[in-house]
């Protein structure tokens, strides 16, 4: 689990390579690893679940795949909020109501 080989006739298990950051593998006999979903990113290497990519946190979105930094995670433009975890784009950030504001 969290590894993968995309080589063939390979002999040893160390040759099988630990999924890279932003990636997970929960499969036996994989050649390749997934990619954390939108809203979400992960640090680590060599992670065999979904469940070890981390939601981006409120006020922010993010809609790629497979990312590895918090930082992957951007805030919803000003005058515009979210009380979500893990969400996957800036359509989820609404306007403040009228006789409010948010500066960023």
């Amino acid at each position: 689990f969290g590894k993968y080989q995309s080589g063939t006739g390979i002999v040893q298990a160390e040759s099988c390579i630990l999924c890279p950051e932003g990636t997970y593998q929960s499969l036996t006999g994989s050649a390749g690893c997934l990619g954390c979903s939108s809203g979400k990113y992960q640090t680590g290497l060599g992670m065999a679940n979904w469940l070890d990519c981390r939601d981006c946190s409120t006020g922010t979105y993010q809609s790629g795949l497979g990312m590895t930094m918090i930082l992957n995670c951007l805030l919803c433009e000003p005058g515009k909020y979210q009380t979500g975890l893990g969400v996957e784009d800036n359509t989820r950030c609404l306007a403040c109501k009228a006789g409010t504001y948010q500066t960023g």
